[in-house]
């Protein structure tokens, strides 16, 4: 498995992980008696920094890259 995949691979498994979190805050930690601010805070930091990471930037890669990647 070559480098490209398995990058995507894990960023994947990463992405599934984030809505698993999301979907666990939106059922207990929503609504205005249990609202944490600061959970909630963390959870668009992690959100960002992933979305952010130049590894995910696909206009910093080369055309043949960014093709292979939207094939997948």
């Amino acid at each position: 498995m070559d480098l490209n995949k398995m990058s995507l691979i894990y960023f994947r498994v990463f992405l599934r992980a984030i809505n698993q979190y999301a979907a666990v805050l939106n059922k207990k930690f929503l609504d205005q008696t249990n609202f944490e601010l600061q959970l909630w805070n963390n959870y668009f930091h992690l959100a960002v920094a992933y979305l952010t990471q130049e590894s995910l930037q696909l206009e910093n890669f080369s055309s043949d890259k960014r093709a292979k990647i939207f094939q997948k």
